[in-house]
């Protein structure tokens, strides 16, 4: 059952996911774009050091590889995204954003084929990856909000909430009846309240709705122990 507590408790799990993702990110452009790096003076041993036993691993075994593995953990966060379920968001929009940044994401690498200098080129395919990382991002928080809008049934949403009610009039010497219609499962129903008036009878009420003339009709005494 999802709990205000489940979701604060998952939140702090996809926030390291989604920055692991955008960590590896950033290793990525170091690896790749490392003379452009060395021009501007932000490389230094031990750098060095961490980046080539991250290449052990095989993190950097392609170009692509990293992105990859980065893009991965971004959809991990983002399936776990719990935000305002709306029926106005249609499939259309987050799929356009979707494609527009897988375009821009992995079309960058298009870049190193250009005439431009080392440092430019590297600005460039690190702009466009991080507009496309982030429109990713965006069209599949989007995309996980429509999908449990349309699939998920929330059982506090207001067609599981309704219930069916008395349908019957049932009448006797000391009750009142009185109409009224309700919706249950989509259905709008018309039905009855019983009331038997009784002795120790609680009527409660919001105020406008007739509470005082009930009172009054049947001599009914109020709370504060007035007729």
């Amino acid at each position: 059952m999802d709990t205000g507590e489940n979701e604060r408790s998952l939140r702090p799990t996809i926030d390291m996911v989604r920055t692991g993702g955008f960590i590896v990110l950033l290793l990525h452009f170091y690896f790749y774009c490392y003379g452009a790096f060395r021009n501007w003076g932000y490389v230094s041993v031990f750098s060095d050091r961490v980046l080539e036993n991250l290449a052990r691993t095989g993190l950097f075994k392609s170009f692509h590889a990293s992105k990859l593995f980065a893009l991965f953990l971004l959809t991990i966060s983002t399936l776990g995204v719990k935000g305002r379920k709306t029926s106005r968001i249609s499939y259309a929009a987050p799929l356009r954003i979707l494609l527009s940044g897988m375009l821009l994401y992995f079309g960058s690498a298009l870049f190193f084929y250009s005439t431009l200098d080392e440092n430019a080129t590297a600005i460039a395919y690190v702009a466009s990856t991080l507009a496309g990382y982030c429109c990713i991002m965006t069209g599949g928080s989007l995309l996980t909000r429509v999908l449990k809008t349309r699939l998920y049934k929330d059982v506090f949403n207001s067609y599981n909430e309704t219930f069916p009610q008395e349908q019957r009039k049932i009448k006797t010497d000391s009750s009142i009846n009185l109409p009224y219609r309700f919706s249950c499962r989509g259905k709008t129903t018309t039905g009855w309240i019983n009331l038997n008036m009784v002795r120790g009878l609680l009527l409660a009420a919001s105020s406008g709705s007739g509470r005082s003339r009930v009172r009054q009709t049947f001599g009914l005494r109020s709370e504060t122990g007035h007729g």
